[in-house]
């Protein structure tokens, strides 16, 4: 009977080591998928898609949610649904914060986790629950840097697990870093969107070059007034493409002096030189040069004007 009794101890000590050892490689394997998803994603809603329909698939959830946060309005926007529900128009599609209960998971920046939703009082539709088997339900705010930028949740059929939470509110933090990185750069696409609209629009002819004097950017008026088409340009040195041979050797030195010293009485002045275009006739110009910083490189932008 002792013999039996230590048997069946170890028995169960194994099956439960096992189990734990299953829960961890299941975390595992959600956390890597997820982050996966979130280096290799290219837009914001099919990234967070993606990654709904993985919370669906690891936790076995009935389905999945993400909004993000529309600041102007102070309205939570949804932007993934998979499981039983894949629509993103419907009455939850926009949430004001404070309003429901996702809009007062962003309002509190609090979880709200349930394994008993029949009863739960931010459930308000208690008879959607019963009708569908709705057991659990786990909601996260997406923060970054004390700044709610979404709201993350799920509902299930049955309970959840401690791992099962933990490993949501680690992918929250990812969540939330990935829709401000993405955010970033939306705003940066635009931006660079707009001032290149700006240049390409622009009177005057716009080079840029860096402190090798390589051209980095050449526009369409740069184009027309010199005579080099753009992919010629880019890449070629201000010196080569339209300095006058004679005054080649003046121009570099001067490039040296300001790089050394930081000085130099021409720039972010208008001045007169003559210029030369690509089929060697001069032509007289009056140009605006400004230093610019990017990180530890010192790059250069000019506007050129034909006089």
């Amino acid at each position: 009977y002792a013999t039996m009794s230590r048997a069946d101890t170890v028995q169960g000590l194994v099956e439960e080591r096992t189990a734990e050892l299953e829960k961890r490689t299941r975390l595992a394997l959600f956390d890597a998928e997820i982050s996966n998803t979130l280096v290799s994603g290219d837009t914001l809603q099919g990234t967070l898609q993606q990654c709904a329909q993985i919370i669906v698939r690891h936790m076995d959830a009935a389905f999945a949610r993400i909004w993000t946060l529309e600041t102007s309005t102070n309205t939570l926007v949804l932007q993934a649904s998979a499981g039983m529900y894949t629509h993103l128009n419907g009455p939850h599609g926009r949430v004001p914060v404070g309003k429901f209960k996702i809009g007062l998971i962003a309002q509190e920046r609090r979880p709200h986790l349930t394994n008993n939703i029949i009863g739960d009082p931010r459930v308000s539709d208690q008879e959607w629950a019963k009708r569908e088997g709705m057991t659990a339900f786990a909601g996260y705010p997406l923060i970054v840097d004390n700044k709610l930028v979404g709201v993350v949740a799920m509902f299930a059929r049955h309970p959840l697990e401690t791992y099962a939470l933990d490993s949501l509110a680690s992918i929250s933090k990812d969540l939330a870093l990935d829709i401000e990185r993405k955010r970033m750069e939306e705003i940066l696409r635009e931006s660079e969107a707009y001032n290149r609209s700006v240049i390409e629009t622009a009177g005057d002819a716009f080079i840029s070059m860096d402190q090798n004097d390589r051209i980095s950017d050449w526009n369409r008026q740069a184009e027309l007034m010199f005579g080099w088409p753009r992919g010629e340009a880019m890449g070629r040195t201000v010196a080569e493409t339209i300095i006058p041979i004679d005054l080649r050797d003046k121009y570099n030195k001067g490039l040296a002096h300001f790089l050394a010293s930081g000085e130099d009485p021409s720039i972010n002045k208008r001045i007169e030189i003559v210029a030369l275009h690509k089929d060697g006739h001069e032509v007289p110009v009056e140009l605006t040069v400004t230093p610019i910083r990017r990180g530890n490189a010192q790059h250069f932008n000019a506007f050129v004007r034909n006089i």
